[in-house]
């Protein structure tokens, strides 16, 4: 793994000095941390860290996913995220029309079709599945347990996704945190047939490639404190250039997510990367829509 890109298999690869954050560190490794490495792609601009998270570490991370501990823990270490951020994350009415046009708009460009069935891979209660029409069937595939929003159908278990027919495949936030994206991909298109389409999105924060004033919209934003921007800008001083391992193990740009889909034979229709007001911040995000060759 450590001597070619997982995404084009270049073998000129860079590598730079990472560890766990201490938040990473606190809740899934009980305190302990490691060295490893971030790895960049100069060719296709994919980045990952060469540490990859087992299942039992996954099980640990997003068990309680967002809940009053998880938010309690991660505050602990990152001073920023206070309760009323983890309630604003996903969950806002901004951020719900902000990413649902966002993809209404690429639907409406690309696809000719009515599309009569939806399903959202990963999506949580199904809240960011556009409103097209009225007849629309939509599922989401969700192994937390949460419940879905009105209108949208849990689907537990990848053996159930097979029993349905789908003309869209949302993947939205999901690859960024996968031990091994390829998978997830190909998993998604074992559940489509040829002409059917798949739209994925990730956050484009790749330390390569993120603006370096990226950060000082904290100064600007009515959710943090005075004392959380310092506290803040004091943490990024202090780790200097060692990469601190998150949440988000990949970090995605336009063309390497154009690659991975293009050699599991997807044909990319509108690959794009914009800026979106989710009120908590700005989110950097990446939309790509394929169709299934």
């Amino acid at each position: 793994m450590n001597n070619k890109c997982l995404i084009c298999n270049c073998k000129n690869i860079k590598k730079t000095k990472a560890m766990f954050a201490d938040f990473i560190s606190d809740r899934v490794f009980n305190g302990t941390n490691k060295q490893f490495n971030l790895i960049y792609c100069p060719d296709c601009g994919f980045a990952y860290y060469d540490y990859r998270f087992s299942t039992e570490d996954c099980t640990k991370l997003y068990s309680g996913y967002r809940d009053e501990q998880y938010q309690k823990q991660r505050q602990k270490h990152e001073c920023w995220y206070t309760k009323e951020i983890n309630d604003l994350i996903g969950k806002n009415d901004a951020e719900l029309i902000s990413r649902n046009e966002n993809l209404k708009k690429i639907i409406q460009k690309h696809i000719k079709t009515e599309l009569k069935s939806i399903l959202d891979f990963g999506g949580d209660k199904g809240q960011f599945i556009p409103d097209l029409h009225e007849n629309i069937e939509k599922y989401v595939y969700e192994i937390s347990g949460v419940e879905p929003v009105d209108g949208v159908q849990t689907i537990n278990t990848l053996e159930d996704c097979v029993q349905h027919n789908y003309d869209l495949i949302i993947c939205a936030n999901v690859l960024e945190h996968a031990a091994n994206p390829l998978e997830i991909i190909k998993q998604i298109k074992s559940l489509l047939k040829k002409g059917q389409h798949l739209y994925v999105e990730l956050p484009f924060d790749s330390p390569f490639y993120k603006s370096k004033f990226f950060d000082f919209q904290f100064l600007f934003n009515k959710y943090y404190t005075w004392t959380n921007i310092f506290k803040h800008f004091m943490q990024i001083k202090k780790n200097g250039n060692v990469r601190l391992m998150h949440e988000h193990i990949n970090y995605f740009t336009p063309q390497s997510i154009k690659f991975l889909l293009e050699q599991e034979g997807f044909m990319v229709l509108h690959n794009e990367r914009k800026t979106i007001d989710v009120k908590w911040g700005k989110f950097n995000l990446i939309s790509t829509l394929c169709v299934l060759n």
